[in-house]
């Protein structure tokens, strides 16, 4: 500071004040650099991960072309769309199936033409299951919903024994009578489910036909069965 009040900083610490505050600048530099680095790397490596997805088999490029088809994404893409695609980096997750654009929704999207045509009913059970899901008909996407025909041919069509896991289901029969079917008319009975995808487990086909098989001797002590009827079960329902 001078005689007449003026003040003039010292050099020296002017000089330790641009070093300050040139090194924040660099360390801020430095981080976005990282940031972008590291964006990078993530892009590069889903890259690689489609390349190698890609050239893995045929199989795997067959089913990518058809993941990409279904959510109408061009065949054009590179892996970094395609890596934007299918990589969840915002958290996202989709309970069922992706919603298609609004853009490319079709008439056929919303319609479904075959309740009304009976289904054969000329197999080991005598009965046909015509299911409209959101496999069949897309729009009923986040609906919670889905219906089916049923067909039981006369004397002793029937609907084996199963579960929904994903729904409930309510049975309206239309035609005929409806309890195993030994009335010697054909029976049509229509169902709604609450789900959009309920799912099918038949028991029958779950415990003596799944693959790998379960142990004959379990299921015998568990059904107070012959190891040989069960033997001859899994034989029957193996290729059902």
């Amino acid at each position: 500071m001078t005689k007449g009040g003026r003040y003039y900083p010292d050099p020296l610490m002017e000089k330790d004040d641009v070093r300050g505050k040139a090194k924040v600048l660099a360390e801020e530099d430095t981080d976005e650099e990282d940031d972008q680095f590291l964006r990078q790397l993530k892009r590069t490596q889903a890259s690689v991960m489609i390349w190698e997805l890609l050239l893995a088999s045929e199989k795997h490029r067959t089913a990518l072309t058809k993941a990409l088809s279904v959510l109408k994404v061009s065949m054009e893409i590179t892996p970094e769309e395609i890596s934007k695609v299918v990589l969840l980096e915002d958290g996202v997750f989709v309970n069922g199936k992706f919603c298609k654009n609004p853009n490319l929704t079709v008439a056929g999207d919303f319609s479904f033409s075959g309740l009304n045509i009976p289904g054969n009913t000329a197999n080991r059970v005598g009965s046909n299951v015509t299911l409209v899901n959101v496999d069949v008909l897309p729009g009923l996407n986040t609906l919670g919903i889905s219906l089916a025909r049923l067909d039981y041919a006369p004397n002793g069509g029937l609907n084996p024994p199963h579960i929904h896991p994903r729904g409930t289901e309510i049975l309206v029969v239309v035609e005929g009578t409806l309890h195993f079917n030994i009335a010697k008319t054909k029976a049509v009975a229509f169902a709604g489910l609450s789900s959009q995808n309920p799912g099918v487990i038949t028991i029958a086909d779950a415990i003596f036909g799944p693959d790998p098989p379960i142990n004959p001797d379990v299921l015998a002590k568990a059904f107070q069965l012959d190891k040989d009827v069960v033997e001859k079960l899994q034989k029957l329902f193996e290729n059902a």
